[in-house]
């Protein structure tokens, strides 16, 4: 089994202590998996990649989700995948319909919830959006 690496004891480490919860064995290699994710991931892809069943997975994908340490980037095929939440720049994502390949747009725009929802007259507060671009990736598009 791969060391886990410094950044990832502490992130694991800090989020846990800051939010009262034990450190676990498949906490830690659910959190080294997502420390090593470039991009996005899904439960599934965790639960193979660590060996650890669904169930403990998808509760600790779910708790990670509610400490802000991971984020919902999209929902495919009834499958919901998700990105470290560890990034600021603001970006979308772009999907292939066929093979699921997902790659980031970047968005020049800032996020209107960092305005304090002024774009938008003050009606609002903690604005969020999602959007999702989908296509046929070259590789899919060539094979069919």
């Amino acid at each position: 089994m791969a060391k886990i690496s410094k950044n990832v004891k502490n992130w694991l480490t800090d989020s846990l202590n800051n939010s009262g919860l034990n450190k676990s064995e498949a906490r830690e290699k659910i959190c080294r998996e997502i420390y090593l994710q470039k991009g996005i991931f899904s439960a599934k892809q965790v639960a193979e990649r660590t060996g650890l069943g669904k169930v403990s997975v998808y509760r600790n994908l779910e708790l990670l989700e509610k400490l802000n340490l991971i984020r919902p980037a999209i929902t495919a095929r009834g499958q919901k995948f998700y990105e470290k939440n560890n990034d600021d720049n603001h970006h979308h994502h772009i999907i292939c319909t066929e093979c699921l390949k997902t790659l980031c747009v970047k968005c020049n725009e800032p996020k209107i919830s960092a305005q304090g929802g002024s774009a938008l007259g003050g009606k609002f507060q903690n604005i969020n959006h999602l959007l999702i671009f989908t296509g046929i990736c070259n590789t899919c598009a060539k094979s069919n």
